[in-house]
């Protein structure tokens, strides 16, 4: 060794070798944990392994980051401005996840495979932080494997599945609680090694910091402000115990760190708002769903239906059968975590009568651990601090279940080290050491079983046959259309979570964007923008739509039967009555219709001057539309009527997105007081006023709408009206309000 190298050390070098050896074998074994629920055998991977729901978006945007560079903006959704998904994507929170998944696009190119690899890499990327964490807190080897399978394989990811990519991947909850142990400790967050120069600062727990720290706060905005509050809590507890301000500050600067990572993660979506302004339409939460979507303890402690013991399976469906509880049915912790989650609330119960703990530092991270659950069960718990954050600060963040990883986890530290503790009591004997490897596999084994179900295995048939049935109709529709053709999309539709219709699922027409690769789709404009005009001519006639839509330059119309009660018969014929002979495409089973717009086109042209195309047009495409504001109550509706009251004085606003004055004609039965005079004006001028001297009249206004904002005042002159016990003040209702231009 002339040249002043040090020479290795051969039994540290067989430790790592050692250790990887372990950490592959997790990872191999959530792998084949989940091949062998899924029977993946069976799949064809480049199509979705459940496509229906919320899967469409995630693969339209995973195709959309392959094909345009970012998934945040796609030309050919919401035709014809296209897609713009800052208001909504902007805010998850996920960046480095999708960073992943456009490395993952770059080599592979087609969005249904990288959406299936990305998902069962999960597995591997759960395994590997859970490994990395147990190992880094004390626990053995073969305890750290078993439960990194186990916890890889919480019925929490399939229950998210593909529909929820990101949170399915949960690998930010070890590493959460990896700086809640080591902060409520006192175990130092960054150190130093007797390296010179910057290689000073290169340690494996700087390096496990920086991970922590980068994981949580980039992969998914609930995971961030999860980590955010748990480690809050344990600065806090740290601060306490140790009686001095400094000990707040490794604790501290985590939560900045943290905050700072999901502001970066967040920032293009803040951006866009600042720019844009806010976008009140969309997403819209209120305090009681965070009831709806928080953990229930009888949903975490009991099996869920399809469990392989059938008696299990039933206590959970009657417990759910009887339960307020919706959540998104992923709380079960299964038999081994839900197990040690009772077992630690005994504990702390015995151990506080008893009035001291154990001395050893495996017994002080279990009591870290088991406060860490307790913190975590009480922020996500019904009626906990998420039930009040949502009434007090926001109701944005209402899914509070998703903080069952959190807590699994905290539970998944205590049975490591508790199976630690029993691999040590034979220690002595002859078969110990088999003993020592053989518990936690049999426990892994027997969890594996019990926390996956034979239900979860997809129906890859059915699947494959509807997924290349539609792939063939758009084929088709290919075929016909030239490139960049722009497709209308029926039934009109809001994006997103707007709902289904009739037997329509809330995404089902991104299927033609999903199977494309040079058309143009209506559906998947953002719902309370300018460019969500769909939503804005869901009543106008047919025909008028249907013109308008050729007029803007659409070139075929896709009508999906199961949007409709008459399965879309009177939308068929009245678009072939508009087209005359045209070329049509249906898919196999007759659910999707194809008509080709472009007879209907031509016939636009000859009949039409091009202003008046133009006006066609952008009665569609750039509608007016109206608002009832300020003054007006909400629509209710009885017997197939509606109707709106209003204060004494209430508000219209118009927005005419046109580049001219639109006429806008206002109609509604009107109901106030007897005598009562009724007025509408804008601005100065008085466009409507009347007595009505027996309380009832109709009403018919022509309203000037230049480009812009307007707004139209109502006024009543009428005292209170009485509607039963309705504590409102209601001086005025119209009754069927129309608005048409």
């Amino acid at each position: 060794m002339g040249t002043g190298e040090v020479p290795p050390r051969p039994g540290r070098s067989r430790e790592w070798v050692r250790e990887g050896a372990w950490l592959a074998a997790s990872i191999g074994a959530a792998l084949l944990a989940i091949i062998w629920t899924l029977r993946l055998w069976d799949a064809a991977l480049r199509i979705p392994l459940s496509p229906g729901g919320d899967t469409l978006p995630v693969i339209a945007s995973i195709k959309s980051l392959i094909t345009n560079g970012w998934y945040l903006t796609n030309p050919d959704l919401g035709a014809p401005f296209g897609q713009s998904l800052y208001d909504f994507a902007g805010f998850s929170g996920d960046v480095l996840q999708w960073l992943a998944i456009g490395a993952m696009g770059l080599v592979i190119g087609d969005a249904g495979l990288v959406m299936n690899l990305y998902f069962l890499l999960g597995y591997a990327f759960i395994a590997t932080a859970s490994f990395l964490v147990l190992r880094s807190l004390g626990a053995s080897r073969p305890s750290s494997f078993a439960l990194s399978v186990i916890f890889s394989m919480l019925p929490y990811h399939l229950a998210h599945g593909e529909g929820h990519l990101m949170l399915a991947n949960y690998a930010a909850a070890p590493a959460a609680c990896w700086l809640v142990v080591r902060i409520a400790r006192g175990m130092p967050l960054i150190t130093r090694s007797r390296r010179t120069g910057w290689r000073h600062f290169i340690t494996t727990t700087n390096a496990g910091t920086a991970a922590a720290v980068i994981v949580t706060g980039g992969t998914s905005l609930y995971y961030a402000i999860f980590t955010i509050m748990l480690v809050a809590v344990a600065t806090a507890a740290r601060g306490i115990a140790a009686a001095s301000w400094r000990s707040l500050v490794p604790g501290g600067l985590a939560v900045v760190g943290v905050g700072a990572v999901l502001f970066l993660s967040i920032l293009p979506g803040l951006a866009y708002r600042w720019a844009n302004g806010a976008n009140t339409a969309l997403a819209v939460r209120t305090p009681i769903e965070s009831d709806y979507y928080s953990l229930s303890l009888g949903r975490m402690l009991l099996s869920y239906s399809g469990h392989r013991i059938q008696t299990l399976s039933d206590i959970g469906n009657a417990y759910a059968a009887n339960s307020i509880w919706i959540g998104e049915g992923d709380a079960a912790l299964g038999t081994a975590l839900g197990a040690t989650f009772v077992g630690m609330i005994i504990a702390l119960i015995a151990f506080t009568v008893r009035g001291r703990w154990p001395a050893s530092e495996r017994a002080a991270i279990a009591r870290v651990a088991i406060m860490g659950t307790l913190t975590a069960f009480l922020i996500g718990t019904l009626g906990g601090v998420g039930g009040i954050i949502a009434n007090l600060v926001s109701p944005q963040i209402r899914a509070w279940t998703r903080i069952t990883p959190f807590l699994a986890f905290f539970c998944a530290i205590v049975l490591a080290l508790a199976i630690d503790w029993l691999r040590e009591r034979p220690r002595r004997a002859r078969w110990g050491p088999a003993f020592g490897v053989a518990l936690p596999i049999a426990i892994a084994l027997a969890a594996v079983l019990d926390q996956t179900s034979p239900t979860n295995i997809p129906n890859y048939r059915a699947i494959a046959a509807k997924w290349n049935s539609e792939a063939e109709f758009v084929s088709r529709i290919e075929r016909l259309m030239p490139p960049n053709a722009m497709i209308l999309q029926l039934p009109l539709h809001g994006f997103p979570e707007s709902g289904p219709v009739e037997k329509m699922g809330d995404y089902d027409q991104l299927a033609g964007y999903v199977h494309s690769t040079d058309l143009r789709w209506s559906f998947g404009a953002l719902n309370g923008r300018p460019t969500a005009w769909g939503l804005a001519v869901l009543d106008m006639p047919l025909p008028q739509l249907v013109r308008g839509a050729a007029a803007a330059g659409f070139s075929g119309a896709w009508v999906d039967r199961a949007g409709y009660k008459d399965n879309g018969v009177a939308t068929i014929a009245s678009i072939r009555a508009l087209t005359g002979p045209t070329r049509s495409v249906e898919s196999e089973g007759g659910r999707l219709v194809f008509i080709d717009l472009r007879p209907l086109q031509r016939k636009v042209q000859r009949s039409f001057t091009l202003r008046e195309r133009q006006a066609l047009a952008a009665q569609v495409v750039t509608p007016t539309t109206t608002t009832y504001g300020d003054g007006f109550y909400g629509e209710e509706q009885q017997d197939g009527r509606t109707w709106r009251w209003a204060q004494r004085t209430a508000t219209l606003s118009i927005e005419n997105r046109s580049d001219r004055t639109q006429l806008v004609r206002w109609s509604a039965g009107l109901n106030a007081a007897k005598g009562a005079t009724v007025r509408i004006s804008a601005g100065n001028r008085t466009l409507f006023s009347r007595r009505l001297s027996n309380g009832s009249a109709r009403m018919v206004v022509a309203i000037p709408a230049p480009p812009g904002v307007s707004e139209v005042t109502v006024s009543s002159t009428g005292g209170r009206i009485a509607a039963g016990s309705d504590p409102r003040n209601l001086r005025l209702q119209l009754l069927d309000p129309t608005v048409t231009w």
